[in-house]
């Protein structure tokens, strides 16, 4: 832990509400495995890994390879947000798979303002033309953070996923560079 407090002293506040929450990309082992633990502890991996729970050398080696943004309230790890830059695929552009998860003691309003954090470090630092994610059908509360986030759902996609052992749908979160520009300017 003494690496995530070093990283938490060094940080200041990114969120201009001044509540002490900010974002920080890391593809350290200690904050990825102290996350994947607290997830595991909370019941969270079946919630996240619908295919089944990942074993944490997985964990570590898959989400290694990504763009991790550790997620802190305050000197507390709050959760992560990954995302898996998609070479360019033509004209279009590059695109981002993504995916958010928090402990549950972060409450709505600091989920949305770290959220937020993460969508814009994703559309400034990478360039992206567009962020998506899946998230199965039965699982609600992801579905209304995604709208509150300003992803539009596109769906649901019959037997794409698995949600407590059984086949269901999945909705497509997408949000563009364009719709996250205009949410800004609002």
């Amino acid at each position: 832990m003494e690496l995530m407090e070093e990283v938490v002293k060094s940080t200041p506040s990114r969120n201009p509400e001044g509540d002490d929450l900010f974002i920080i990309p890391t593809t350290s082992d200690e904050i990825l495995a102290h996350a994947y633990l607290r997830f595991r502890a909370d019941g969270l991996l079946d919630t996240i890994f619908t295919e089944g729970p990942p074993t944490l050398t997985w964990f570590l080696e898959t989400y290694g390879k990504m763009h991790v943004l550790a997620a802190f309230c305050g000197k507390k790890l709050a959760g992560l947000g990954w995302i898996n830059q998609l070479q360019d695929m033509g004209p279009a552009g590059i695109k981002g798979d993504c995916g958010m998860a928090f402990f549950p003691e972060a409450s709505l309003k600091q989920k949305l303002v770290l959220g937020r954090q993460m969508i814009d470090w994703a559309f400034e630092t990478l360039g992206l033309v567009g962020l998506f994610g899946t998230t199965p059908a039965p699982n609600r509360r992801a579905l209304a953070y995604s709208r509150l986030l300003g992803f539009k759902l596109h769906g649901p996609i019959p037997n794409l996923s698995a949600w407590e052992g059984n086949p269901c749908a999945v909705y497509i979160s997408a949000m563009t560079r364009t719709e996250w520009e205009q949410r800004r300017s609002v």
